[in-house]
């Protein structure tokens, strides 16, 4: 059974909007003090902070009950373990906020990220909100503050083009701050990982303008609990679904970036084809290539080659996946 200790708008804190800030949370219990004490000390106050305990069995709910009783900005959702999906589900129908922003329990935030954004979003008029994010291993990374920040305004497409080329505007929810009419009824998938992948493009390709920082605003943590540290082939079989599905919509909304998730479709498989062979070994790793070669020799013919080492590994790979992987390894390219 969920229950949720005191749902209440905040009012009359600030003149600024409203902004709810989603914490999904499991088995996060050594940094989880860290995540929520940057949240409370932004310099932007008029939030919702809405801590969502995925039925962890560890200190996490007592943690997430002690500082509701702190900071009435802080609302605590406890729920049956479902996954970060859903649990980021929760938040999302749980929130007032007129703009939305998720953050990760074992990640931390600089003072300022989410007035900076909020900043950008009103100034630009924009739907979606970007900065950059550095990789950390501990509580300690000094955030500087840059003033001369390049602030660029995208459009819709302009956005899915670099998130599909893999640049900025990836996938990732957690460096962005969303205007929630934007995201309206769109909802993260059931799946135990990559769920941000199904999400992020739908939201993009519904945004009229986005704004995009470049200045370090996110700590994103790394250490072996971490999701992406535990990879294994379904799951990045599952990564190569959702762009299946991703190619999908661009055709039906953005027909003029077809060529170019086709041509993202085969990268990864050769991406992940490698890995699996760097890494692995056995009757698995077959069986994996064999998954990829159909998902090349499908998209292959659609793709687009902006270059013409891109051209001659995407002709090598349609013919043998495993063989372009293989050179590829041998002579360091793409590792």
């Amino acid at each position: 059974m969920n229950s949720v200790s005191g749902k209440k708008r905040i009012e009359g804190r600030c003149e600024k909007e409203l902004i709810s800030v989603i914490v999904p949370i499991y088995g996060m219990e050594k940094y989880l003090d860290r995540c929520i004490e940057s949240i409370l000390r932004q310099t932007y106050p008029n939030l919702q902070i809405i801590l969502v305990d995925d039925g962890s069995r560890d200190s996490c709910p007592k943690i997430c009950d002690e500082w509701a009783k702190k900071d009435e900005r802080v609302k605590v959702i406890h729920k049956e373990q479902e996954g970060v999906a859903s649990a980021r589900n929760a938040g999302l129908d749980f929130a007032d906020g007129v703009f939305i922003s998720f953050v990760d329990a074992d990640d931390y935030l600089s003072f300022d990220m989410l007035e900076t954004l909020h900043d950008m979003i009103i100034s630009s008029d924009a739907d979606i909100a970007e900065c950059e994010y550095i990789k950390v291993h501990d509580d300690n990374y000094a955030f500087k503050k840059e003033s001369n920040a390049a602030r660029i305004e995208y459009n819709s497409s302009e956005a899915l083009t670099a998130l599909i080329a893999d640049r900025f505007f990836k996938q990732i929810v957690w460096n962005k701050l969303f205007r929630k009419s934007a995201i309206g009824n769109i909802r993260f998938p059931d799946v135990d990982i990559y769920e941000d992948e199904y999400f992020t493009y739908r939201v993009i390709g519904e945004s009229e303008k986005l704004v995009r920082s470049d200045e370090v605003l996110y700590a994103y943590r790394q250490h072996d609990k971490s999701k992406m540290y535990a990879r294994e082939n379904a799951a990045d079989m599952q990564a190569i679904e959702c762009r299946l599905k991703r190619h999908e919509y661009i055709k039906t909304h953005y027909k003029s970036l077809t060529k170019l998730s086709a041509q993202n479709i085969c990268s990864s498989c050769i991406y992940w084809g490698q890995a699996a062979m760097r890494n692995q070994e056995g009757k698995d790793v077959d069986i994996f290539i064999r998954g990829l070669q159909e998902v090349v020799n499908i998209y292959a013919e659609e793709a687009s080659s902006n270059t013409f080492k891109e051209y001659i590994w995407l002709k090598i790979s349609s013919k043998s996946l495993k063989t372009a992987c293989t050179l590829r390894n041998m002579l360091g390219i793409g590792m």
